[in-house]
């Protein structure tokens, strides 16, 4: 977590993880899974997935970290507004924006925060996945709680990386994501998964240190990108 330590070390590292994510058109391919309509995103990151977005899309994005958000900016100029917030310790003039945007699509693509951040919302003297997992289930708890999953939303679409047998089978890999998500995120607020694709993702180009998982592999398996798209169930 050394090199995550604070929001600038952060930001520094992801702005070139996101350059890779960029060069191989990993943003374009997500947002090829993402519904239409007003896009709340958790999350501008260095902005690449943001101007992605833009192109078919209204978006509102969050985030609370100043470096960021300073980088986001450069790209997409005023094309949509970034909100400083904290997700976990959200104003009521931050639900006031979120409510009023209306957004029919969250999206949370590689939801990550600096050691800092991980460190003062986790368990002290927990090891760093350990860490990891909790922080990761305190922000899809954020994501699904009313302040952010408003009633205009429809769909969520998260995206991570995680890793799957050489033998992967997609009906088997949709059964099973769809069989976890469902049950530790979203059958508690009456959405379901309803889409999951992947893509193969090599990290012998990157150099960013992955808090909680550090995708060991071996000849039986790879390393990929997960898109996860749920939707709210009919009533």
């Amino acid at each position: 977590m050394d090199q995550l330590l604070n929001k600038e070390q952060y930001c520094n590292t992801w702005m070139e993880e996101s350059e890779i994510f960029r060069k191989k058109m990993v943003y374009q391919w997500l947002t090829n899974f993402t519904p239409n309509g007003n896009i709340l995103e958790l999350g501008c990151g260095s902005g690449q997935g943001t101007y992605q977005l833009l192109k078919k899309h209204q978006v509102l994005s969050l985030d609370n970290n100043d470096f960021l958000i300073n980088e986001a900016a450069k790209l997409i100029k005023e094309q949509a507004k970034i909100h400083k917030c904290n997700f976990l310790e959200l104003t009521q003039e931050d639900k006031n924006i979120i409510k009023d945007f209306a957004p029919k699509v969250i999206v949370g693509w590689f939801l990550g925060s600096d050691g800092e951040e991980v460190e003062k919302y986790t368990d002290k003297g927990t090891n760093s996945e350990e860490k990891w997992d909790q922080y990761r289930k305190k922000i899809e708890d954020i994501i699904t709680s009313p302040d952010i999953c408003t009633p205009s939303v429809e769909y969520i679409h998260l995206a991570n990386r995680n890793i799957f047998s050489s033998n992967y089978n997609e009906q088997k890999t949709f059964a099973a994501t769809k069989k976890e998500y469902d049950t530790s995120i979203f059958s508690k607020i009456n959405f379901e998964v309803v889409d999951v694709k992947i893509m193969a993702w090599p990290t012998k180009d990157s150099h960013f240190q992955y808090i909680g998982n550090q995708y060991y592999s071996n000849e039986n398996s790879f390393k990929a990108i997960v898109s996860i798209l749920a939707r709210r169930k009919a009533t």
